[in-house]
């Protein structure tokens, strides 16, 4: 690890605020991480906010998290018998597309995103994760898994209530 590869800014950004090639560069982040489907290209332009996390030296973009479009018709889909089984409000957000680039993974990116994007948002939100980091940090802020895991296209998924 060089010096400079774990100095970054964390950022809240309107997706508006962003050039197409940072919203290109944040969709390719996320869709390496292999999590999001084939929907981040539709969503991520439309998120209430983006937390970017960029170098400070060049202002690459290294990391991204969003507060996704409330989606009832999803959230319901998430409250089904076939996933978590768990009733909660589908007027609530969501917290998703946390991905940082490869390169610049396990320097507590994830963790600056998360803190963030839950210090911008006021009231509940919810996020389903398939990934034992991403659980951890929501138990870190204060997220409770609930209901039933089931199986999404890369591993089994949770989902995480922040009440």
């Amino acid at each position: 690890m060089s010096g400079h590869d774990s100095i970054y800014n964390v950022e809240v950004s309107a997706p508006s605020d962003l050039s197409q090639t940072d919203i290109s560069k944040c969709i390719d982040i996320i869709s390496r991480g292999g999590a999001a489907g084939n929907s981040i290209p539709q969503l991520l332009p439309k998120a209430q906010s983006l937390v970017i996390a960029r170098t400070c030296i060049k202002g690459n973009i290294v990391g991204v998290g969003a507060l996704k479009i409330v989606r009832p018709e999803y959230a319901e889909e998430i409250t089904g018998k076939d996933k978590s089984n768990f009733p909660f409000n589908i007027n609530t957000t969501e917290l998703g597309f946390i991905a940082i680039d490869p390169s610049y993974q396990n320097k507590g990116i994830s963790h600056s995103i998360v803190e963030k994007l839950c210090s911008i948002h006021k009231g509940s939100l919810f996020a389903t994760t398939d990934n034992i980091y991403i659980k951890k940090i929501l138990k870190l802020f204060e997220f409770e898994q609930q209901g039933k895991e089931w199986k999404g296209h890369r591993g089994i998924l949770s989902l995480w209530i922040k009440p």
